[in-house]
């Protein structure tokens, strides 16, 4: 099944931009498992890196999600209603797909904020970032980061900000990221 939510105009648009400011993933790219064979050398080929689509609900995206936080028992149809409230012009979710698995290993959502401030300007947020167990420790975490960090510069954000834990903090600095004020919330 294919399902479109945004015009032609607007997927050229997004497809356009990713191309444009994405760069490839490396190659090649090894990983060893721990039983007695391994895999071989991946190539560029064995992955895809572009906006989340539908049809990721049923290639691991919500599991995927849960190694991260709690997600819930989520429908299909849960699924399709809330990626349709996300507007294409301020949620970019980037990910990561194994062609060969066809999963979903690596996601990291960009939320643009329009602002008044800085002459009109806008605001990155990044939240969601996770890379599948297995496949950690290959730079996929810093290359959908670096990808989210496209994003926003293409969409002229003066500015990325996220929160996390003390223990990622050098992850976020590898991927550039400073540490500057405090984090506040409120908890309903």
């Amino acid at each position: 099944l294919n399902y479109m939510f945004f015009d032609k105009k607007t997927v050229h648009h997004r497809l356009s931009t990713l191309k444009s400011h994405l760069s490839p993933l490396p190659s090649p790219l090894s990983m060893s498992t721990t039983t007695s064979t391994s895999k071989s050398l991946w190539n560029d080929d064995d992955f895809s890196i572009r906006l989340l689509e539908l049809s990721d609900y049923h290639k691991g995206y919500l599991k995927l999600l849960s190694q991260l936080t709690t997600v819930g028992d989520i429908s299909f149809d849960d699924f399709k209603a809330q990626f349709a409230r996300m507007p294409s012009s301020t949620y970019f979710i980037t990910v990561i797909e194994d062609l060969r698995s066809h999963s979903i290993i690596a996601a990291c959502t960009l939320f643009v904020e329009h602002k008044f401030v800085h002459g009109c300007s806008a605001v990155g947020h990044i939240e969601d970032v996770v890379v599948n167990s297995s496949y950690r420790g290959f730079g996929l975490g810093k290359r959908v980061v670096d990808h989210s960090l496209s994003l926003a510069k293409s969409s002229s954000c003066y500015k990325v900000i996220l929160d996390c834990s003390d223990k990622n903090v050098p992850f976020y600095k590898k991927c550039g990221f400073i540490e500057k004020e405090k984090q506040m919330r409120f908890d309903f």
